[in-house]
């Protein structure tokens, strides 16, 4: 039998809900399952606020104890659109399939299913113009770069820009020249290059540290340091520390990404970089702004590098650090949906060459059998 204070109550949560005020529906959910908590449609609606508020763990939780009380499409369908956020794209397939199977009629849930099998499987050729050994016609490439683009959302592990005041700018700086420096005299001065490497890892591990303080991450508790990995800051830190643990010889890819996140940092704060050069950021103004423009073009080459390097780490970071990178490179694919489109452009790209007219077969099908052991490898629980 329906509660009428708790219908009440999710009334004014529906209310709140389509008026963008998600934590005031949030709090109007928990008081009418607190009423009634046997209603599986309480637990949905819950569920959608905390999606939209990116807490998708939360989400996750109210859908599976909805789906636990009565099983329902809408609570399959919530489930998975969480697990699409968390870039989980099989888990999130399966869930909508049973969705499907429950609501046929919904076409809603089998657009979201054709768009998760482009994520899992953008190499598969659906285009009547597809050429020889079932390699997608260009438009294909770009239908399937477009979907990934899209389904790029923030959990944790992309980089974000986190306020971090004065000190946050100011080793913004540092690390962005220091990195240019190292470059230029690692042509120039390979001895000095040397040296800079190591100012570049200490202070990017500093300018890190920052952020995991003002995100809470530096608590010595089992919860938090478990969730270091989920997170860009952390994950970087850990990176230069071993780095530097390890006595690694200079990385030009890892100095440009990690110049090239400050330069985004620095872009994302531009109005504090603004306040706090006063008239002289006239003389830069015009590079923030195509910067600014240009961010996402940036985030994607950045990725890119990050990707590249576990390519070549293994010549240049020895045995250790090789394995380090790995396992680095293996949390950024699952964290951060521009890492993970990184590397289907990299295949992208591998495959139009590896399937030229000159190349012998074999060698296109030991590429693509080298790239799914990658993606095999990155699936695996972590």
């Amino acid at each position: 039998m329906v509660n009428a204070v708790a219908e009440e109550l999710k009334a004014r949560g529906n209310e709140a809900f389509a008026a963008k005020n998600f934590e005031e529906a949030i709090a109007l959910y928990d008081k009418a399952i607190e009423v009634d908590s046997t209603n599986f449609i309480y637990y949905n609606n819950r569920a959608a606020a905390y999606h939209e508020l990116k807490n998708y763990a939360k989400a996750i939780e109210d859908a599976k104890r909805s789906i636990a009380i009565e099983n329902n499409a809408k609570a399959h369908a919530r489930l998975g659109a969480a697990l699409w956020a968390q870039m989980k794209y099989r888990e999130a397939k399966s869930e909508f399939e049973v969705a499907a199977t429950m609501d046929p009629s919904k076409t809603s849930i089998k657009d979201s299913i054709q768009a998760l099998e482009q994520l899992i499987n953008p190499m598969a050729s659906t285009s009547a113009y597809a050429n020889r050994r079932g390699v997608p016609h260009p438009y294909e490439y770009a239908r399937a770069a477009a979907a990934a683009n899209a389904a790029v959302q923030l959990w944790g592990g992309e980089f974000v820009s986190v306020e971090t005041g004065t000190i946050g700018l100011v080793l913004d700086v540092a690390v962005a020249v220091l990195a240019a420096l190292q470059l230029v005299s690692s042509m120039l001065a390979p001895p000095m290059a040397s040296t800079l490497w190591t100012y570049v890892l200490l202070i990017t591990m500093g300018q890190q540290a920052v952020v995991m303080r003002m995100r809470n991450l530096l608590q010595f508790k089992m919860d938090i340091l478990s969730s270091w990995m989920s997170h860009f800051s952390s994950l970087l830190f850990t990176l230069c520390f071993f780095a530097q643990l390890t006595s690694v010889r200079p990385i030009m890819f890892m100095v440009v990404f990690i110049a090239a996140y400050s330069v985004l940092d620095l872009v994302q704060k531009r109005q504090q970089v603004a306040t706090l050069m006063g008239p002289m950021y006239r003389l830069i103004a015009p590079y923030m702004q195509q910067a600014d423009l240009a961010k996402d073009a940036i985030r994607i080459f950045t990725a890119t590098v990050e990707a590249l390097l576990l390519f070549t780490v293994m010549f240049t970071g020895g045995t250790f650090f090789t394995l380090v990178y790995i396992q680095y490179a293996k949390y950024r694919y699952n964290h951060d949906g521009y890492v993970k489109l990184a590397f289907k452009g990299l295949r992208m790209t591998i495959t139009r060459m590896t399937t030229k007219s000159f190349m012998p077969q074999a060698v296109d099908r030991y590429a693509q059998k080298f790239f799914d052991l990658l993606d095999k490898v990155a699936s695996q629980p972590i």
